[in-house]
């Protein structure tokens, strides 16, 4: 059985300029670019809005190169299918349906997830015995959301090796979108008045592969009442305590019950999503922050790191191969976290725990916005 639910995942709202015209999406014809190496494997399909642009090679190649960095960091035996497009996030006729970018917008993206059981507690059992399989620890006993169904991102059903037991029926993990107006640098360092494009697209990959909660402020939250994300499974309001499963509550991720916060999650800002760093007051240079700032070069963290080790991905030597550092991590961040550290997950064991779990498809979208929206 299968169900199709829309689940919102991350958008920056101002980042690059892709042309000064907004694409109509129509099917990519090119065969997907695929990475290399012997970790993530990760294949990207152009949408023609992207091919049919004059410096189509240049914005290929700075997706490309980001999407090589979660491959050589991230070395769990799975190959992510991406879609990615200019103007909207996804096209006509796909599995969520032409989806135009949030005013102001400077990406976003859709998340395929799939239902963890037939029931709220099921699901919750089997997220936990997925993670726990997948080497994740200081899981909480008890569900900290209150009784929602979690769903996970198809592209972590296919990390943590559930493929056999959870639906992966869809022929992309994720849609990805950039604005086709806002300015874009396609190199490391912006240049001052223009955004990073690689720190867009790090955000946005991160978000397909499930670093999401359904917690999000906006009109779209009222889609994802019932619904929970794993990462939801990290929100804590002190150790050993869970935040509120709410939209405005303060809370910040943990990956060791409550006991080191890896950084304080967005509660604050209109339409911004609750897995996003807070830029509340102050902002550092993650580019998982809920905004990003022109002229400045922003990258993962760290904490970031941390956050994907939780959901069952395991990282490379050298903080996956020098992707996350702890220059950039978010506010709110421990002192101690220098260095992504804790139990190096296995490869996933038999899951025949999981085997009775009946599995669901659904989408997932997110916004990001980008600084002062």
């Amino acid at each position: 059985m299968t169900m199709e639910s829309l689940v919102k995942t991350g958008s920056f709202a101002t980042l690059g300029v892709l042309s000064g015209l907004v694409f109509t999406i129509a099917p990519a014809t090119a065969g997907p670019s695929c990475t290399t190496g012997t970790g993530l494997e990760i294949c990207v399909t152009y949408d023609t809005s992207i091919t049919s642009l004059a410096n189509a090679s240049t914005v290929e190649s700075s997706f490309n190169t980001v999407a090589q960095q979660f491959s050589n960091a991230l070395t769990n035996q799975a190959t992510i299918d991406i879609y990615v497009s200019s103007g909207t996030i996804a096209p006509s006729g796909s599995a969520v349906g032409s989806r135009p970018l949030a005013s102001g917008s400077v990406s976003g993206s859709y998340n395929v997830t799939d239902a963890m059981g037939t029931t709220a507690a099921a699901s919750f059992a089997n997220t936990t015995a997925a993670l726990a399989a997948a080497g994740v620890r200081n899981l909480p006993a008890t569900d900290p959301t209150g009784g929602k169904t979690f769903y996970m991102a198809q592209a972590e059903v296919k990390a943590l090796g559930l493929g056999a037991t959870y639906s992966v029926a869809q022929a992309y993990d994720g849609y990805i979108g950039f604005s086709s107006t806002a300015p874009f640098y396609y190199g490391t360092t912006p240049v001052s008045g223009y955004y990073s494009f690689q720190a867009a697209a790090q955000h946005e990959i991160d978000e397909v592969l499930g670093r999401t909660s359904t917690l999000n402020n906006s009109a779209a939250a009222a889609l994802y009442l019932n619904q929970a994300n794993p990462l939801d499974l990290f929100r804590y309001s002190s150790p050993g305590t869970p935040a509120a499963f709410t939209e405005t509550a303060s809370a910040y991720l943990s990956t060791n019950g409550g006991t080191t916060a890896l950084g304080t999650v967005d509660s604050t800002s209109t339409g911004g999503d609750r897995s996003d760093w807070s830029t509340s007051g102050t902002s550092t240079n993650d580019s998982q922050n809920t905004s990003l700032v022109t002229g400045t070069n922003q990258g993962l963290s760290v904490s970031d790191g941390m956050v994907l080790q939780g959901l069952g991905y395991r990282i490379s030597a050298g903080n996956g191969a020098g992707l996350f550092l702890a220059a950039n991590n978010p506010v709110g961040a421990a002192a101690s976290l220098t260095s992504v550290s804790g139990v190096s997950a296995p490869e996933p064991a038999s899951l025949s725990i999981l085997a009775a779990s009946a599995a669901f498809t659904g989408l997932m979208r997110r916004r990001r916005p980008a600084s002062g929206d």
